[in-house]
This record gives C-alpha cells, sequence and structure tokens, in this order.
C-alpha cells in the first residue's frame, strides 16, 4: 500500500470542533453540571443513553462551556458545531 499524504496543520485554513450539547459521565467522578432531572429526561429520550454501562448508569448535565473553552483553546479550533447526539 503506498504512503498516505499527511494534512499538515500549516496546510489548513480553519479547524471545526463538534461539540455534544450536553455532558456525560459513567462511574465516579465530578460532572460539574449535573442534573438528576436532565439525567432521567435525556435517559429516557436519547438511544444511546439507554444502554447501561458496566460502571453503571450514564450521568448527564448541561453542556460544560469552561470545558469547551479549554478544549478550543487547546486544540487551536476556529469554528465549533454544537450537536444535540
Amino acid at each position: 500500500m503506498p504512503p498516505v499524504p499527511a494534512c499538515r496543520p500549516n496546510h489548513m485554513d480553519r479547524v471545526v470542533g463538534v461539540m455534544k450539547a450536553y455532558t456525560t459521565r459513567v462511574g465516579e467522578g465530578p460532572l460539574p453540571t449535573e442534573n438528576a432531572e436532565i439525567s432521567r429526561l435525556i435517559a429516557r429520550h436519547g438511544p444511546r443513553i439507554r444502554r447501561q454501562q458496566p460502571a453503571g448508569p450514564r450521568r448527564c448535565g448541561w453542556f460544560d462551556s469552561v470545558a469547551t473553552r479549554h478544549a478550543t483553546m487547546v486544540n487551536g479550533i476556529d469554528d465549533l458545531a454544537v450537536t444535540t447526539s
């Protein structure tokens, strides 16, 4: 197989990041925006979240703008697309 040319960072004009409109976590650990009502609502309506995880149920919270801002700075993101799934 011939080598595939890599896309070097200096050849990109824009970097688009894709984030979920909510935050999820399985198991222990901090989840600053956790909301039990939102967890139940998303678990009931979200097909990906209905499955039980080995570490326990998936916890859900609001969109974490602080984590998103940090991720955009660290990864050099120019534009952000926020999705619902």
